[in-house]
């Protein structure tokens, strides 16, 4: 995802609300397809040799998660010295993958974290979103090509 001139950077309002609102299944799935409509920050940080690199982070239980963030607040909130890669959920999945890590955390530090998880992350990762239509949810395949920006 090419960065967009005018943006600032901010969290979108509606990802943000269904993040919080995400109590049950259903709700669950309306976050996922809000942040399938949105950009999200992948913070990158130097390594030992000066190279940057995602941030994985592991739980207790020896999972890791990638970690990604719906705007710079969150982002500043957990590391300053993080620098932000604008990325779609996709992409996000993709990275996921990539790095052999188990989910996607996304807002670690709040405002309200949340983890995306298997199966989903597989469907994503092939450019899929996941939308609501008349008979429920289904994923629609995103050709990148014709995208604008």
């Amino acid at each position: 995802m090419k960065p967009e001139a005018h943006d600032d950077g901010r969290a979108d309002d509606r990802v943000r609300a269904a993040i919080a609102d995400a109590h049950d299944s259903e709700s669950y799935l309306d976050a996922v397809a809000e942040l399938c409509l949105a950009r999200c920050f992948m913070p990158v940080l130097a390594d030992e040799s000066g190279a940057m690199s995602a941030v994985i982070v592991s739980a207790s239980d020896g999972s890791e998660a990638l970690l990604a963030f719906t705007g710079f607040d969150a982002m500043q909130a957990w590391r300053l010295d993080a620098r932000p890669v604008p990325a779609t959920l996709d992409d996000l999945a993709a990275t996921v993958i990539e790095s052999e890590a188990d989910s996607l955390l996304i807002d670690c530090v709040g405002p309200t974290p949340f983890t995306i998880e298997q199966p989903l992350i597989d469907a994503l990762a092939q450019g899929n979103r996941l939308v609501r239509d008349e008979q429920g949810w289904a994923w629609i395949r995103v050709n990148h090509d014709t995208e604008p920006g």
